[in-house]
């Protein structure tokens, strides 16, 4: 390979990981409820712990991964009261797909 000469490398991204630091089934940048790319101002329930390391993002007493009633693994798509916001983040929403 000549000196100064053009080199051109091709790869493929086959797989993106996203992370979910509290395990709640919520990718953590979808956690930014304001959008404004910080996480960690984002705390629905106001209980000082932002919502992507909060495991009751709402503070309704029902984890937030099982408030995924259609046990899809995608809490942020179930709205028992279809009041456009979602169960996990709908603190009068206490349904649960765990049996009581």
């Amino acid at each position: 390979i000549p000196v100064y000469s053009n080199l051109v490398f091709k790869f493929q991204l086959l797989q993106t990981e996203f992370n979910d630091h509290d395990s709640d089934g919520v990718p953590s940048h979808i956690e930014d409820e304001n959008s404004n790319l910080d996480v960690f101002d984002d705390d629905t329930d106001e209980d000082d712990l932002a919502n992507y390391i909060d495991v009751d993002d709402d503070g309704d007493g029902v984890f937030t991964i099982n408030e995924d009633l259609n046990n899809d693994g995608d809490p942020t798509n179930d709205d028992s009261d279809n009041d456009g916001l979602p169960n996990y983040l709908d603190p009068d929403s206490t349904e649960s797909n765990q049996e009581s």
